[in-house]
C-alpha cells in the first residue's frame, strides 16, 4: 500500500538518483548495480485535516544507496541461489523492454525498499530506464547549478512522501507529479488532487506541501523543477 501510494514519486526518486551520478544511466549498468532506499517506520496517528479521515505515512524516506548487484543484492532477497534462480525472468523481461524501445532502453534498476530495524523483509520493485531521445535537447537550466537543480527534485520527492502528499502525474505531463491526498469514502481509499495546475497552488493548502518548497534552493515553481530535472535523464 506504501509503495502503491507513492509509486510515481519511488519512481521518480530512482530516475534522478542515477542521474546524480557522474556517469548516469551507463554508470548504474557498468558493473550493475541496485538503488537501496532506507525507510524509517512512523507510527499512523490520526491527524485533523479539514477533509475526509487520512492517516499520516507508515514510512519516512531516510537515505538511499547504491550497490553492487553481484556484492550485495543476493544477501539482501535471502540467498544468491534465489537471485540467480529467478534470472530467466529477470532475462525474460528485460528483452521485453529492450524490444519496445531498442535505442533508448538502458536496463532495470532494481530497487530494494528496507524497513530500518526490520531484517529480511525488504521489498524489491524494478524500474526500467531509458536514455534520453537522442533528437531531444538537454534541458536549458541557464545560470542555475544543474546537480543542485537535480537534488531539490530528489528532496522534493522524498518530501511528498515523507511529508504525505502523494503524487500523481500531470494528464498533460507525464513529467510533472502533481500532490494530492488520500481520502476515505465508504470504507475505500482513493487520491485526491490538491488542485490540477501548479499555477493554482497557493500557500496554506497543506503545510507539509510548504515546508518542503521552502527547503528548496532553486525556487523554481516545483512543475518546471520536476520537468528539468526528469527530462536531464543522461544519453
Amino acid at each position: 500500500d506504501f509503495i502503491d501510494t507513492h509509486a510515481w514519486a519511488l519512481n521518480a526518486i530512482a530516475r534522478v538518483s542515477v542521474t546524480l551520478q557522474a556517469g548516469g544511466t551507463d554508470w548504474f549498468m557498468k558493473p550493475p548495480k541496485a538503488l537501496i532506499i532506507t525507510l524509517l517506520p512512523y507510527d499512523p496517528q490520526a491527524v485533523a485535516v479539514p477533509w475526509e479521515t487520512r492517516r499520516t505515512p507508515t514510512f519516512k524516506v531516510k537515505r538511499h544507496d547504491f550497490v553492487v548487484i553481484s556484492d550485495e543484492l543476493p544477501g539482501l532477497l535471502g540467498t544468491a541461489e534465489e537471485w540467480h534462480r529467478h534470472a530467466p525472468i529477470r532475462a525474460e523481461q528485460d528483452e521485453m523492454l529492450r524490444s519496445a524501445a531498442p535505442d533508448r532502453y538502458v536496463g532495470v534498476l532494481p530497487v530494494c525498499f528496507r524497513v530500518e530495524g526490520i531484517e529480511h523483509v525488504d521489498v524489491i520493485r524494478q524500474y526500467p530506464r531509458y536514455r534520453r531521445p537522442s533528437h531531444v535537447p538537454e534541458p536549458v537550466v541557464g545560470d542555475l547549478d544543474k546537480t543542485r537543480l537535480i537534488r531539490d527534485a530528489f528532496l522534493f520527492f522524498a518530501g511528498s512522501i515523507n511529508s504525505y502528499f502523494p503524487l500523481r502525474a500531470d494528464p498533460a505531463n507525464s513529467q510533472v507529479g502533481v500532490p494530492g491526498h488520500m481520502v476515505r469514502n465508504r470504507g475505500a481509499r482513493s487520491w485526491q488532487a490538491l488542485f490540477t495546475n501548479w499555477r493554482e497552488y497557493r500557500r496554506g493548502t497543506h503545510g507539509g506541501l510548504d515546508e518542503v518548497l521552502d527547503c528548496l534552493r532553486t525556487k523554481l515553481r516545483p512543475d518546471v523543477l520536476m520537468d528539468i530535472a526528469l527530462a536531464s535523464e543522461c544519453i
